[in-house]
């Protein structure tokens, strides 16, 4: 009897010492894979380009996940070549998780380039979609005297001087454009030439074209490089008005928020065929 209470012992601490060495090899294969693990590189996303003029467009996106690994920086990278990389241009825009969208000024005009979002982390960078866009080209003519006007009329055609450009905050209502600029020749002429644009966070329009639209939707999306161009004429004895026909074509220069509007054979109705340059500065 006392034999069997032996047996039975050296029975139990065995199976006991089993479990105990499958318990250990068990953590230890677990350990082992923690050791393996395949971290990913950032997961990030790219927000197709906005707003592409001469040498600017809106661009952004977001660092949408970390792969097991802090991210270190994110941002953007554009090149000439794609795909553009880290080792191309590149601008850091924040770190860890999250999004930008904004204004980049850095491009040459007529020049067609690649961009992406990237992120960086110990696990490698991580790229988004790669975008394609090309900047708008210079001006189809350069005019040599600022704020003159040559209106084109089917009359005599001569330059009208511009005495003042105001700039309106509140844009042209009738037309839900969100900013607005008038020129005024008075008293050489009481020809107003007026600019609705549709703008992001109402900013001042970039360099680059901008096509003429009928109408802006006040659920349109901003900054499309749309604008609305309306010749007035004020003359109290023959008042009359003319907006440019879709498609139609003005160039802006923005240099450090002085703005410059170009028209170059700017068709408008069947009475004006814009020439020249004004501006407008803060």
């Amino acid at each position: 009897m006392i034999g069997k209470y032996i047996d039975c012992y050296i029975c139990g601490k065995f199976i006991l010492m089993k479990k105990l060495i499958f318990i250990f090899l068990c953590f230890l294969s677990i350990s082992c894979e923690i050791e393996n693990v395949n971290y990913l590189a950032p997961i990030m996303v790219t927000d197709k380009p906005q707003n592409v003029l001469a040498n600017s467009a809106i661009l952004g996106g977001k660092a949408l996940g970390e792969g097991g690994k802090d991210i270190t920086e994110f941002g953007i990278v554009w090149s000439v070549n794609n795909p553009p990389t880290i080792n191309d241009n590149k601008i850091i825009e924040g770190e860890r998780l999250g999004s930008f969208s904004k204004l980049y000024d850095v491009f040459e005009s007529g020049t067609t380039y690649y961009y992406s979002v990237y992120g960086i982390s110990e696990a490698g960078a991580g790229y988004g979609q790669v975008y394609e866009f090309t900047t708008n080209p210079d001006p189809p003519c350069d005019p040599d005297v600022d704020n003159s006007i040559n209106l084109g009329v089917f009359t005599d055609s001569f330059p009208i001087p511009i005495t003042d450009v105001t700039l309106d905050p509140n844009g042209y209502s009738v037309f839900d454009a969100n900013i607005k600029f008038t020129s005024d020749s008075y008293p050489y002429s009481r020809v107003e030439i007026i600019l609705g644009f549709n703008e992001k966070d109402k900013i001042l329009p970039g360099t680059g074209e901008y096509i003429a639209v009928r109408s802006f939707d006040s659920n349109d999306e901003k900054s499309q490089g749309n604008v609305l161009i309306l010749v007035a004429d004020r003359n109290i004895f023959d008042p009359s008005s003319f907006l440019a026909e879709s498609g139609t074509k003005i160039y802006v220069e923005n240099l450090n928020n002085r703005v410059t509007f170009i028209f170059c054979d700017t068709l408008i109705g069947d009475k004006y065929l814009l020439n020249g340059k004004f501006t407008y500065t803060e």
